[in-house]
């Protein structure tokens, strides 16, 4: 009855759905593993009124919460013809309705306090409220499947996303040292009493699998290694695709309903010159052996209309002092102690700003030749916070050799450093 493209919490969402309609669903993913790029993620969504924020106390309107959208999407540029007033009020009647949908079906989600991104703006919940962690999850319990789920690049010792404000400043109070500290001996206690135990978007893949896979109703028949190639289209209507299995070959799938969601095209070199032309693939974070536009292109082939096809999710990156690699700096910018300046030293942006926002002015301040930033701090920042993998206190010695950061007693040698 129904082909879903990808599988991140977008397509095991809509396959979870399907299953409790009675169709017979298909699931298909051409790596070897189950989560795309929600299993890198913090896994939060963001659905005002939502029932478990309201449980705990949180008090939300429809009107706050739609003045605070149409504000917002007018700043990040949004606002267009995908934003339309009519999807707004879809999105917020439909949102609350989803969350309790899914808790009825087992998923487990928790208030976070992580305030809206604009609490500036009118309609903004400043002390949290319309943002849900998923709960950490058991991944034992799926059996074999566990070993397809894609695992987050991390392993530090959080449950929930916004436990990283106090991991990355251990150092800045003595109640956020006891707070990593009993941050530290939870993930002990859990690695040994449960099995397989799943955070952020590894809890929100794994609970969303868990509920395709469970006895009961219609199965949902899950193919990994499966790679979507075409969309099958007879009498001006779709009616299925063609798929390329790796032990099976070509084949084609008919279906009532193909639901793409495979994410963008952030590993496409190509569509990122078309698109999103100042940086290439190597600048991103989504999951190396996806994102390559193929669903897409195939849309785009039978007449999808598109939009936003210049913009992302934009989140800032640093080369990690420790390791060498690209990492996130969502939370190493906007801590006090530090800025980010452009080449003649100016800066670019509030380094407060939500990372959407400093991502976004990143990726159009690499224009031309002068496309460098960096990031400024001193002893202060050093005693207090993390960068990357690399702990406050910590001596770089590795890093200052391989020119991974620099360091210098004054702003002008600095400089002379940096170039």
């Amino acid at each position: 009855d129904v082909l879903v493209v990808g599988s991140g919490a977008a397509a095991l969402a809509a396959a979870a759905t399907a299953k409790q309609l009675g169709l017979r669903t298909l699931v298909i993913e051409q790596s070897d593993k189950i989560g795309g790029t929600t299993a890198y993620s913090g896994g939060t969504i963001w659905i005002p009124q939502n029932p478990v924020s309201e449980a705990a106390g949180c008090n939300d309107s429809r009107d706050a919460a739609r003045q605070y959208l149409q504000d917002a999407l007018a700043i990040s540029g949004g606002a267009g013809p995908e934003s339309t007033p009519a999807r707004i009020d879809a999105f917020l009647a439909g949102g609350p309705a989803m969350v309790n949908f899914f808790r009825r079906l087992g998923l487990r989600w928790r208030h976070s306090p992580i305030p809206d991104y604009h609490p500036e703006i009118p309609g903004a919940m400043d002390a949290g409220g319309r943002t849900l962690d998923p709960c950490p999850f058991d991944a034992g319990t799926l059996g074999c499947w566990a070993d397809r789920l894609r695992r987050p690049g991390h392993s530090e010792p959080v449950a929930y996303f916004h436990d990283f404000v106090v991991l990355t400043k251990p150092y800045a109070s003595a109640i956020d040292l006891l707070t990593v500290c009993w941050m530290k001996l939870r993930a002990f206690f859990w690695s040994k009493t449960i099995a397989r135990p799943t955070c952020m978007g590894s809890s929100l893949v794994a609970q969303l699998l868990d509920i395709c896979l469970r006895k009961g109703g219609t199965a949902v028949q899950i193919e990994v290694n499966t790679k979507f190639k075409e969309l099958l289209v007879e009498g001006g209507a779709v009616c299925g695709a063609v798929v390329e299995s790796r032990d099976s070959g070509v084949f084609k799938v008919y279906a009532h309903g193909i639901l793409l969601a495979a994410g963008g095209f952030a590993r496409r070199e190509d569509l990122r010159r078309e698109h999103l032309p100042l940086i290439g693939p190597e600048w991103t974070l989504t999951q190396p052996e996806g994102d390559t536009g193929d669903a897409l292109e195939a849309a785009c082939k039978v007449g999808a209309a598109t939009s936003l096809m210049g913009e992302a999710w934009w989140i800032p990156t640093i080369i990690d002092p420790g390791s060498g690699r690209l990492t996130t700096a969502l939370f190493e910018l906007c801590k006090p102690h530090c800025i980010v300046v452009d080449r003649q030293g100016s800066r670019i942006f509030s380094e407060a700003d939500p990372y959407g926002d400093v991502g976004r002015a990143l990726y159009h301040r690499s224009r031309g030749d002068d496309n460098n930033a960096w990031l400024i701090l001193d002893w202060n920042y050093r005693s207090r916070y993390t960068l990357g993998s690399l702990g406050p206190r910590v001596e770089p010695v590795d890093a200052l050799a391989r020119g991974h950061i620099f360091r210098a007693d004054d702003l002008a040698s600095l400089a002379a450093q940096i170039g």
